[in-house]
């Protein structure tokens, strides 16, 4: 209300010094400042309760996924920055690659949940720099990730014995890329 009343004022006394002002005029440009000022505080509020949800989605999603009992979660700071919480609620100063990979995957699934519209959500080599407990914590959490997820991995970064058993029924499809000649691959589809 502050802002509109000072730009009201601003653009009043530009209007009524003009020779021949219409009060008409005038007030039209009253109504419209009101309805700007009235729009942008609704999209403030909104992306303000975005962040809000999407930052508590985000932080559920990491306690889920870390192994690492000590920390409280994750809060998006005014700049959408994601902020790691240590047991006492201040921002961890630096993370490590595993914990950089677990706190992107929570804001990934904090935005996908806050969606309005339904997307896939594919992955490249997110596993390549997690221990056995994340990645078996990853791995169990990707159902949920969203209606149709595709993970790319390489033979480094899981055990398809081991670590594929825990999302098995949950795989729709599997593919092998295989090399054919130094600069030719295809893909391949394995069985389920």
């Amino acid at each position: 209300r502050g802002v509109w009343a000072e730009r009201r004022s601003k653009e009043q006394t530009t209007l009524d010094s003009l020779p021949g002002a219409d009060a008409a005029l005038s007030w039209w440009t009253a109504v419209y400042l009101f309805l700007a000022d009235v729009f942008e505080s609704a999209v403030d509020v909104f992306r303000g309760s975005l962040r809000e949800t999407v930052g508590a989605d985000a932080s559920g999603i990491f306690k889920s996924l870390t192994t690492e009992a000590a920390y409280r979660g994750l809060m998006i700071d005014d700049n959408y920055g994601l902020a790691l919480l240590d047991g006492h609620g201040d921002a961890v100063p630096g993370r490590s690659a595993g914990a950089e990979q677990i706190v992107a995957l929570s804001l990934i699934g904090g935005l996908n949940r806050a969606a309005v519209r339904e997307a896939p959500v594919i992955m490249d080599s997110n596993f390549a720099r997690l221990d056995q407990g994340h990645r078996a914590n990853v791995l169990q959490f990707l159902p949920q990730l969203g209606a149709q997820v595709v993970v790319l991995v390489h033979s480094g970064e899981i055990d398809r014995d081991h670590d594929l058993g825990v999302v098995g029924s949950h795989v729709a499809r599997r593919y092998e890329i295989v090399r054919v000649t130094e600069t030719r691959s295809k893909i391949v589809p394995e069985a389920v």
